[in-house]
């Protein structure tokens, strides 16, 4: 299971961002990815021994990947005392680059639509917040 394509951090907050090209079919494949990825995480830290965040901190340290010299103690208090929000982000695919919110009679993936929709309630009530976020293409 992956966590996140990025994972990001502040003073008070991780993100953990998704990210798929086109508001398309596709995007149901992503808020599968986002409600997987929370149920894990959730019960991951409702546990002692939370190995799924050992994993990924090992199979970040494998890839070679950037843990801003976390040690894994750090790395999963992240989680544990920060508040988390997932982020699902994505490009229009669209010829002109138009804003879903804005246009979204020009995208006719009903499946994306009803997919953003489900997710959205799913997470609120039983997982995180969640944040939509429309990539521009420059």
């Amino acid at each position: 299971v992956e966590l996140c394509d990025i994972l990001y951090y502040d003073e008070t907050t991780i993100y953990l961002i998704h990210n798929k090209y086109g508001f398309t079919s596709s995007i149901r494949e992503l808020t599968n990815q986002i409600l997987i990825s929370a149920k894990r995480l959730r019960e991951n830290l409702g546990n002692e021994n939370p190995i799924f965040l050992k994993k990924i901190y090992n199979s970040l340290l494998e890839k070679g990947r950037n843990i801003n010299e976390l040690n894994e103690e750090e790395f999963i208090n992240l989680f544990k005392n920060k508040k988390i929000k997932f982020v699902l982000a994505f490009t229009s695919n669209l010829t002109e680059d138009l804003i879903v919110e804005e246009n979204i009679d020009k995208y006719i993936s009903n499946i994306a639509k009803f997919s953003v929709v489900e997710c959205s309630s799913e997470m609120k009530i039983n997982y995180y917040d969640i944040y939509f976020k429309q990539i521009p293409r420059i």
